[in-house]
């Protein structure tokens, strides 16, 4: 809650209050692409969040075989498996958040 209390020069007082709440669910981001190609533009995939306790990030492959997890907001995933890239395509993720307030959001 944030309070306001002017007073003008002749003395008069106005006051007034405004509510401001913080909708935690909208408090992340994940790019939908991104291009690994070493250009330095845009070359890694993190996970982006505000008022995050704790995520985990699993990228798979079309076959749905594992190719990145991470839990740590610095590590980002290179579009590397096994220290060779992978082939350009349509990776699916599974993203587990847990805010600060305790609630749990999947994604998928």
């Amino acid at each position: 809650m944030y309070y306001v209390l002017v007073t003008d020069d002749n003395g008069c007082k106005s006051a007034d209050s405004v509510l401001v709440t913080v909708d935690e669910s909208a408090g992340w981001y994940l790019p939908n692409a991104f291009t690994p190609d070493n250009n330095g533009v845009n070359d890694l995939l993190y996970f982006y969040g505000t008022g995050v306790k704790e995520f985990v990030l699993r990228v798979y492959d079309r076959w749905g075989e594992l190719v990145f997890e991470t839990s740590d907001f610095k590590n980002a995933w290179d579009g590397t498996f096994k220290n060779k890239p992978v082939i350009s395509g349509v990776y699916a993720y599974q993203l587990t958040i847990t805010f600060k307030s305790s609630k749990v959001e999947e994604v998928s």
